[in-house]
């Protein structure tokens, strides 16, 4: 799985660099980073499939305050892989 950690401390971590929540949420939209659940409606599958993507290294995940996140243009971006057998000169 690969995961980026932008930072992660306990919950008070908003307030010790002094915001809220709410606030470092709107921070991170503006950083094109949104939560699994919005980035599965997004791609309109489970939230179960979008864990399997960044486990799978085919989605970069960075864990920000204990919350995982996604860059919003890397899932909108998202080729699935053709399934079934290669075809000889195809990757």
């Amino acid at each position: 799985m690969v995961k980026k950690k932008v930072r992660k401390k306990d919950d008070e971590a908003g307030e010790m660099i002094g915001f809220s929540m709410s606030t470092f949420l709107d921070m991170a939209d503006r950083s094109g980073l949104i939560s699994i659940p919005e980035a599965a409606q997004i791609r309109g599958t489970s939230r179960a499939a979008i864990q399997h993507l960044i486990e799978r290294g085919r989605l970069t995940a960075y864990e920000v305050f204990g919350r995982t996140m996604v860059n919003r243009r890397e899932v909108e971006n998202f080729e699935r892989k053709k399934s079934g057998p290669k075809v000889e000169g195809e990757e």
